[in-house]
């Protein structure tokens, strides 16, 4: 929050970097997660 109040823009840019990155990788990580525990889905898409 003090980045924001002092304005100083490369750290915000960076808290919102790192934060973006560990929300993609979080969700790619579920993905994978979600194809392992689940044996319906199946890379290749849907058949029928």
């Amino acid at each position: 929050m003090t980045g924001i109040f002092a304005q100083d823009y490369p750290v915000v840019q960076g808290c919102v970097l790192l934060i973006a990155v560990a929300y993609v990788g979080l969700n790619f990580l579920v993905d994978i997660c979600y194809g392992l525990l689940d044996p319906r889905v199946r890379q290749g898409g849907a058949h029928g």
